[in-house]
């Protein structure tokens, strides 16, 4: 259980995406960035349409939304929300921590992103605005060197000591296509509802 103290301020996790699907990966960074961050909690926000995939073809979100809500079932500080998913369009991160902070005043998010999308961070919509509204909590991928990550714009931000993730949903769906195991790269729950609806096959 993370204590949080009256003098620490109520920071939260904010970890988004398109979540197609989520897999053990996603779980471990939640929670370990939830610890070593000492967060209240990891609010997991999957995205309508990514801005960064608007020619990607998607899981429905009812879908992609129930992958989520199995994932983290019974894993302590780990919510999901809909914020994104009512929103029409894309779904832009300077929206969503404006959202966030009007609904939680008082509460700091510390967005949760890769170090790939950390080196692009200068490209979002509205970058110098993101430092006055979180801060980042960044987990290196494989592919990425840690000692060289600049993000380009004034902002507050963490290294994950998580070890690099080398899972990726695209590998996922490319085992699914090929008819290669993929089910210890998903939660059980997350396996039952890809079988299920037999997503990933084409």
């Amino acid at each position: 259980m993370v204590e949080v103290k009256e003098h620490w301020p109520r920071r939260f996790g904010v970890f988004g995406g398109t979540f197609d699907p989520p897999h053990v990966g996603h779980v471990a960074i939640a929670r370990e960035v939830r610890l070593t961050e000492r967060l209240t909690e990891v609010l997991w926000i999957p995205a309508r349409r990514s801005p960064h995939k608007l020619n990607h073809q998607l899981t429905p979100s009812e879908l992609r939304w129930e992958m989520v809500m199995a994932a983290i079932e019974g894993l302590e500080g780990q919510e999901i929300s809909d914020l994104e998913l009512n929103r029409e369009g894309p779904s832009y991160s300077v929206d969503t921590l404006r959202e966030l902070r009007s609904e939680r005043p008082g509460g700091r998010p510390v967005l949760i992103l890769g170090s790939d999308q950390f080196e692009n961070l200068r490209r979002w919509r509205e970058a110098p605005e993101l430092g006055f509204l979180t801060d980042l909590c960044v987990v290196a991928r494989d592919d990425v060197d840690p000692e060289r990550l600049q993000p380009g714009v004034d902002i507050e931000w963490s290294l994950s000591s998580l070890p690099r993730v080398k899972i990726s949903s695209s590998e996922i769906r490319k085992r699914r296509r090929e008819g290669r195991p993929y089910q210890s790269l998903v939660p059980e729950g997350v396996a039952k509802i890809i079988e299920r609806e037999d997503l990933y096959c084409v």
